[in-house]
C-alpha cells in the first residue's frame, strides 16, 4: 500500500496548481493560415494495410489548401502503397469546430491473394 502522505501532498499541489490551467489564446488570422503544413501519419492494420506517410498542405488562399499525401506500406517500405491529391475548401467554422470539404483522387496498391506479374 502507498503512504498516504506523498498522496495528499500531490494532490494538493495538483489542486493548488488546476487554477492556473487555461485554455490555449486564439492564434492570429496570420499564425493560423500558414503556407504549408506537413501532417504526419500511421495506420494500423493486418498485413499489407499498415504503413507510415506524410501529407504536405500548400495553402492557395485563406480557404484552400492543396494537400498531396502519399503512404508507404510498413511490409514492403520501398514502394508507395498510397498517394492522393486532395483540395480541401474551409467552410466557415463555428466557435470550436472548423469544417471542410474535400475532393480528391488517388492510386491504393494492395497485394492480393492471386498476383499478376
Amino acid at each position: 500500500m502507498a503512504p498516504v502522505r506523498p498522496i495528499a501532498v500531490s494532490t494538493c499541489v495538483l489542486l493548488a496548481l488546476s487554477g492556473t490551467a487555461g485554455a490555449q489564446s486564439v492564434p492570429t488570422p496570420a499564425a493560423a493560415e500558414r503556407f504549408v503544413e506537413v501532417t504526419p501519419h500511421v495506420s494500423f492494420g493486418n498485413g499489407d494495410t499498415s504503413g507510415i506517410g506524410a501529407a504536405v498542405g500548400l495553402r492557395i488562399t485563406p480557404r484552400l489548401t492543396v494537400e498531396l499525401d502519399t503512404e508507404a506500406r510498413l511490409s514492403n517500405i520501398e514502394q508507395l502503397g498510397r498517394s492522393h491529391a486532395n483540395l480541401l475548401i474551409d467552410l466557415p467554422s463555428g466557435a470550436r469546430w472548423k469544417p471542410y470539404l474535400l475532393f480528391g483522387a488517388g492510386l491504393e496498391s494492395y497485394r492480393g491473394f492471386h498476383q499478376v506479374p
